[in-house]
């Protein structure tokens, strides 16, 4: 009987505990009016990405995946003293995240979540550099 007690109230802890995660990765953006020279710059979202596909990926191949159904492409104005906020259905699908820079970085301009276990990230754009805090 004890037992028994003690396997209810795990079901309903595990129940309550699963429903008050957030199903979205939430990214933050923060951007200065120097960043990309001023100049606006596009954030790629690919959902669900591929590991093969990130590892090979460049500003040309990327630029070809515009018109894909798994993409999503916001368009960041850093002359704005905002934090962009961009939310993602996660599907606990591999989710890549591609900044299209002025000046195009060989690295940090890329960000792969092979199962997106976290619910935020935040990003800075510092001129041509992307970071991730």
């Amino acid at each position: 009987m004890r037992k028994t007690k003690y396997l209810i109230l795990y079901i309903i802890l595990m129940a309550l505990c699963s429903c008050s995660t957030d199903p979205n990765l939430n990214l933050k953006i923060l951007s200065s009016s120097q960043s990309n020279k001023g100049l606006r710059y596009s954030v790629l979202v690919l959902n669900p990405d591929n590991k093969k596909n990130y590892i090979n990926a460049s500003i040309n191949s990327i630029s070809q995946t515009v018109l894909s159904d798994n993409v999503k492409i916001y368009n960041i104005n850093p002359n704005k003293d905002e934090v962009y906020k961009i939310s993602i259905k996660n599907d606990n699908q591999p989710i890549g995240i591609y900044f299209i820079l002025d000046k195009q970085p060989h690295e940090g301009w890329k960000f792969y979540f092979e199962k997106p276990q976290a619910t935020s990230a935040e990003f800075i754009v510092d001129k041509y550099k992307v970071s991730r805090e």
